[in-house]
């Protein structure tokens, strides 16, 4: 569902992108606020100046589950969406 800005209102995943000025935010307050949304099951990190991606899982109503990736080689599984996102593939044109 959308609003009339084109918002998606109900997100199951949300992806962010970090940047040096956003990554305290986005981290912070800004997860603090996405966790109310009660579809949400998926929060990703992923760091633009290191190989580095944040996977935030939620376990149950007020349980989420920290997995870090940091190798090419890391696989990371949406489970709900039955995805599976290679870090290889999300760094494929970055120089890190």
């Amino acid at each position: 569902m959308t609003d009339n800005y084109r918002t998606l209102l109900n997100p199951v995943v949300i992806i962010e992108v970090l940047s040096p000025s956003t990554r305290n935010y986005d981290r912070g307050d800004k997860f603090w606020h996405f966790r109310s949304i009660p579809g949400l099951t998926d929060y990703l990190l992923i760091d633009s100046e290191s190989l580095h991606v944040e996977h935030h899982q939620r376990q149950g109503k007020d349980e989420w589950l920290l997995h870090e990736y940091r190798e090419l080689g890391d696989v990371l599984v949406l489970r709900d969406l039955e995805v599976r996102l290679e870090l290889l593939s999300v760094y494929e044109e970055i120089s890190i």
